[in-house]
């Protein structure tokens, strides 16, 4: 909080003015992002240590730490910390870019440690285009593996490391389209801009309304919902994703007023 307030405010002849975020320019958005970066390096640095103290390594310090069922207890409640710390931090980081031509350029990702857990935390990382701040990439990281997702200009991509401990994250943009990536591969996954959803089941209703409600997804052509395939509660599910809706279809469905 006092990273932001301090980014963001500004001295007038009426006192101490603090900037909404939908109005910090380019320059205040970086200096927020060094200070929650510098203070996130130090937290991480901190799990770390927390985490190796209570798994231990050998002899008398062995003994002493904790059991297989503990260890798996303090890690878990470590990683939801992470979780949260991440739920605020993230958003406040900003991807560096570097302009090659007119319409391409390189964007630098937070490292993938920073990264949003799951799709449910989806977030959006912002960077500057044209020399304005007007970029939004959407992404988060496989739990389980190291690949890392992103959602940008309504189009979902899957990022592969070519090295699974490596944190950077560098993509490249070519008009408006994510088509590589450095010390990885990019690969398209869906184009929601062009796609129509037929009796889908629950979850993934789930799934493409929470990416709707985050604003990750901003149109999609056509949904059909169907009483068959799923339960009478999936309109009301679905509500976030049938909002950026061009053409809805509900079919066997009843409604009390």
């Amino acid at each position: 909080l006092s990273d932001v307030l301090l980014g963001s405010s500004l001295q007038s002849d009426k006192g101490t003015v603090i900037l909404p975020a939908s109005r910090l320019n380019t320059d205040q958005r970086k200096e927020i992002s060094a200070h929650v970066q510098e203070h996130c390096d130090k937290a991480a640095e901190q799990l770390k240590k927390k985490q190796v103290a209570y798994t231990g390594s050998k002899g008398l310090k062995k003994m002493l730490s904790c059991d297989s069922e503990e260890q798996a207890m303090i890690h878990q409640e470590i990683e939801q910390a992470r979780k949260e710390v991440l739920k605020i931090t993230f958003p406040l980081l900003y991807a560096n870019s570097e302009a090659i031509t007119v319409d391409r350029l390189k964007v630098f990702l937070p490292d993938r440690r920073y990264l949003p857990r799951d799709q449910k935390d989806v977030s959006y990382t912002r960077f500057s285009k044209n020399g304005k701040c007007k970029g939004f990439l959407w992404v988060w990281a496989n739990t389980k593996s190291p690949l890392v997702y992103l959602i940008y200009n309504n189009i979902s991509y899957i990022f592969t490391p070519l090295d699974n401990e490596r944190e950077k994250i560098i993509v490249t943009i070519d008009s408006d389209t994510i088509v590589s990536g450095d010390y990885g591969a990019v690969k398209e996954i869906e184009n929601y801009q062009e796609m129509v959803l037929v009796k889908p089941s629950i979850d993934v209703v789930h799934n493409l309304s929470n990416l709707a409600s985050k604003g990750a997804i901003t149109y999609m052509d056509e949904v059909w919902l169907h009483t068959d395939n799923e339960t009478s509660e999936q309109p009301v599910i679905a509500a976030p994703l049938l909002g950026v809706t061009r053409s809805v279809h509900l079919q066997g469905f009843s409604f009390n007023l």
